[in-house]
């Protein structure tokens, strides 16, 4: 197994892992998007928290 092949190995099961666990507690869709637009400061996962900078660096360029 390669390296690349490792990789899209490791990046698709992390997204079916993020993927089943919104679709089993959908309440979390509005609260992540909640955290991200609306409250200043607080991200509640780290998911939360990764994509609250991409949007602030998209924001600043």
């Amino acid at each position: 197994m390669g390296p690349r092949e490792l990789a899209f190995y490791r990046i698709t099961f992390m997204l079916m892992n993020y993927a089943i666990g919104y679709l089993r507690y959908p309440s979390r869709i509005w609260r992540t998007f909640r955290n991200i637009f609306f409250d200043k400061g607080f991200a509640a996962t780290v998911f939360e928290h990764r994509l609250k900078d991409m949007f602030k660096r998209k924001k600043r360029a």
